[in-house]
């Protein structure tokens, strides 16, 4: 079998990657298939409604896949590999995963079990993103297919899953111009490419990797059947307002109004970057020691009857589990007030406090303190920080070619 190159040349495909690909086609309608069985829960007509929306979007990703195989070939080769690997693999299964998000659109929001659906799914999609580089480079195989596949995959999962979040009422409709802002984004360097002088190239960022996985993170938990709409709409707009810094900058780089060479951006970007990983993150700290460290102070001092109400929601049945509550948040608030693992222990302050809400209901300074904790988690702990590796960790790069 040959396949055309944008350049017009043929290339040989090899068969065993050609039928490695159609297993995968295979795999995906029978899976698809079968899922919705499940959540159509016997209905026809349910099964027949999430179906074709779900195959769609599994029947793009393959074409994408398949209309690039030429593109899979280490950097330095120019035969295609006959072989996907596990990282070409784990990126095709990603593709499954995030498949099914398009037929939930069609049908009323899941209840009981079945509600979780959404978040495994996307879930599982993105920690997957985290290895499917590494496993592609680790055994040698990381190509352009791979690259391309996996931010295919990400703006498409990114777009589906705002739009469930925002179809079980978890976030607001204006919310799904975070999903579509890399379409947004190809749209507006497509119409730059075709000015005089071209599309400026964008450079390579860690703190663009790192807002793109911390937003990926906040839609998986967004989609959590327990967590109460105001919560995920507060969070939303606080991990967005990175996010869309993050586009907005990359955008004018792209019609070449910035300069990233230039003096003049380099001193605004120091100034910047200054307020936002300097001066504000310990203005946070003192904020979240202020809102929520009297409330944990009065846990532990009356730890009994923060049981009970424990007990009372239907949380926990016993003074164990509202001792261990108690010294949980006790000692992330400590870790985040000294900066050791800071974004850490500021996501186990967002996740321990978001499930509290969620049983025991919203309150002022519980969603001041859950704010003042999701900005920690964006920007870190800032200057006086005893040990604060989250960030490297955040902006390395795990998936792409090198």
């Amino acid at each position: 079998m040959r396949g055309t190159s944008r350049a017009g040349i043929k290339v040989g495909l090899p068969r065993r990657l050609v039928a490695r690909l159609w297993a995968w086609v295979a795999l995906d309608a029978a899976a698809l298939a079968a899922l919705g069985a499940v959540v159509a829960g016997g209905s026809l007509r349910r099964w027949a409604a999430w179906l074709p929306a779900s195959l769609l979007v599994a029947a793009y990703g393959l074409a994408f896949c398949g209309s690039r195989l030429y593109l899979h070939r280490r950097p330095s080769e120019s035969r295609v590999s006959p072989v996907l690997g596990p990282g070409m693999n784990l990126t095709l299964l990603r593709g499954l995963w995030i498949a099914p998000l398009a037929g939930l659109l069609f049908l009323p929001p899941l209840v009981g079990a079945k509600a979780w659906l959404p978040a495994l799914l996307y879930t599982g999609a993105a920690i997957a993103d985290q290895f499917d580089g590494y496993l592609a480079r680790r055994t040698g195989l990381a190509t352009p297919l791979g690259e391309a596949l996996d931010l295919e995959f990400d703006g498409l999962g990114m777009l589906l899953a705002v739009a469930v979040a925002i179809h079980v009422g978890h976030l607001p409709l204006a919310f799904i111009a975070v999903g579509l802002a890399r379409y947004g984004f190809v749209i507006w360097k497509l119409f730059w490419s075709r000015m005089r002088g071209g599309a400026r190239e964008i450079p390579a960022s860690m703190t663009r990797r790192a807002i793109a996985g911390l937003e990926m993170g906040f839609v998986s938990a967004a989609l959590w059947p327990i967590i109460p709409p105001e919560l995920a709409a507060l969070a939303g707009w606080i991990f967005a307002v990175p996010f869309f810094l993050s586009f907005g900058r990359d955008a004018a780089v792209v019609a070449g109004w910035i300069d990233v060479a230039s003096p003049a951006y380099q001193l605004w970007r120091s100034r910047l970057r200054d307020a936002a990983t300097r001066w504000t993150p310990p203005l946070l700290r003192v904020g979240l020691l202020l809102v929520w460290g009297p409330v944990t102070v009065a846990r532990l001092s009356g730890v009994q009857e923060w049981a009970a109400t424990l007990t009372n929601a239907g949380v926990a049945n016993s003074l164990t589990w509202g001792l261990l509550s108690a010294l949980v948040q006790a000692a992330a608030l400590m870790a985040v007030a000294i900066g050791f693992l800071g974004r850490a222990a500021a996501f186990l302050l967002v996740l321990v406090n978001g499930l509290l809400m969620a049983a025991l209901g919203v309150t002022p300074a519980g969603l001041t303190g859950f704010a003042l904790a999701s900005a920690v988690l964006i920007l870190g702990t800032g200057p006086l920080s005893a040990w604060s590796p989250e960030g490297a960790w955040l902006g390395k790069r795990r998936g792409g070619l090198a």
